[in-house]
C-alpha cells in the first residue's frame, strides 16, 4: 500500500502549529563543517525505526548520507540510554522502554560537500538539504515535523520553502510531511535576502557567493521566467517561491524542489552573452518544474521509497520536456 504523500504547503498552514518530531541544528563547530543536531520524537509508545534517506527528489543517484553520521546515541525523555539496533546501512531500531513516552538522538553531521543537492557549512555560511540528515521515522512520515536553527551571530539571513512556526519568528521552521521536509533547502549566510512579486506572488532570491549581477538585473530575469511560466500554466500553484543561487567556482547545476530551486554556476565563466543565456536557460529550466517533474510526474517519482532507487522510464519527459 502507497503511504499518504503530498508535497503542497502554504505559510499559513504552519503558523501557531505544534509537532511531535522536532529537529535542532547547532552550528558552534561550523568551520569544522560540522553540524550538530538533537531529534527528539514524543508520544512513543513501542519501538521505532528510523532511516536516513538513500535517495533524494530530484537528484537521481543513490548516496550514502549516513556516511557523514557521527557520534549517533539515543536517551529516553529521562536521560536513560538506549540501545540502538542497527537492521541496515541506514536504518536501525530503539527500543522503548520505561515510563517515558520520549525517545531523544544525538548526533552530528560532516557537511562538506558544495553541490546544490547536498550539505554545505563553513564558518560563513550553510546550505542544508534535510534529507541528508534528518532520520525519518518509519510510519510518521505524515506527521508534522517542526525544526529550529541554532545560528551564529553573523549569520543573519535564513532563506527556506519550510514555514515559520512563529509570527517573525524565521530560525524555527516547520513542514506538514516528512516529505516536504526533505524537498525544503535551506540556506543561511551574511547577507539579505531579497523580495520581489511576480505573477501577484511573493517570490525570495538568496545567493551565497560573490554575484556577477546587479539585484536588480537578476530580479528582473526571474519575474520574466515567472509571468511567462505562470501564463502558460494559467497560475502558479503556491503561495511562496526561493530562488537560490550558488556562485562558487567549478559550480554548474540545479535542483527543483515544490517550492524553491538551488541553482549553480561559475562566476568566471559568465563573460558572454552565450554563457549568460545558457544560465538563465538553467533557471528557468528548474522553474519548469513547479509543473513538469513536480506536480505533473511520473508514478514512480512520489510517493517515494528513501530507501533505494526509485527506477522510472519516464525521465526524458520529466527532464527532456523542460530542456525542450
Amino acid at each position: 500500500m502507497k503511504r499518504y504523500y503530498s508535497i503542497e504547503q502554504s505559510d499559513e498552514q504552519l503558523l501557531g502549529s505544534s509537532a511531535n518530531i522536532h529537529y535542532v541544528l547547532r552550528f558552534d563547530r561550523a568551520a569544522a563543517h560540522l553540524i550538530d543536531i538533537q531529534l527528539r520524537i514524543e508520544n512513543v509508545a513501542e519501538p521505532i525505526e528510523l532511516y536516513l534517506p538513500v535517495w533524494t527528489p530530484g537528484s537521481y543517484k543513490i548516496r550514502d548520507f549516513i556516511t557523514n553520521v557521527g557520534d549517533l546515541y539515543a536517551t529516553d525523555g529521562n536521560g536513560k540510554p538506549l540501545h540502538i539496533e542497527w537492521l541496515s546501512k541506514n536504518r536501525f531500531r530503539i527500543e522503548h522502554t520505561g515510563n517515558s513516552s520520549t525517545i531523544e538522538l544525538r548526533y552530528c553531521y560532516f557537511a562538506h560537500e558544495r553541490s546544490v543537492r547536498t550539505s554545505f557549512v563553513n564558518r560563513w555560511h550553510a546550505f542544508l538539504m534535510p534529507g541528508n540528515f534528518c532520520f525519518a521515522i518509519a510510519g510518521r512520515e505524515y506527521e508534522p515535523h517542526h525544526l529550529h536553527l541554532h545560528l551564529p551571530p553573523h549569520w543573519q539571513s535564513i532563506a527556506t520553502a519550510l514555514s515559520p512556526v512563529a509570527p517573525n519568528n524565521t530560525d524555527k521552521l516547520g513542514a506538514l510531511n516528512y516529505d516536504i521536509l526533505v524537498d525544503s533547502p535551506i540556506q543561511i549566510g551574511p547577507d539579505p535576502v531579497h523580495h520581489f512579486s511576480a505573477a501577484g506572488v511573493l517570490h525570495q532570491l538568496s545567493i551565497l557567493g560573490e554575484s556577477p549581477f546587479t539585484i536588480p538585473w537578476l530580479i528582473e530575469k526571474l519575474q520574466r521566467i515567472v509571468e511567462v511560466e505562470a501564463q502558460l500554466f494559467g497560475g502558479l500553484p503556491y503561495d511562496r517561491y526561493v530562488f537560490m543561487l550558488h556562485f562558487f567556482p567549478d559550480s554548474r547545476g540545479g535542483l527543483e524542489h515544490a517550492r524553491s530551486s538551488v541553482s549553480g554556476w561559475d562566476p568566471d565563466s559568465l563573460t558572454d552573452s552565450e554563457e549568460i543565456q545558457r544560465f538563465l536557460t538553467l533557471l528557468a529550466h528548474e522553474f519548469f518544474h513547479v509543473w513538469n517533474g513536480k506536480r505533473i510526474r511520473p508514478i514512480e517519482l512520489g510517493p517515494f521509497d528513501y530507501n533505494r532507487e526509485n527506477y522510472t522510464s519516464m525521465l526524458w519527459l520529466a527532464e527532456g520536456l523542460n530542456s525542450y
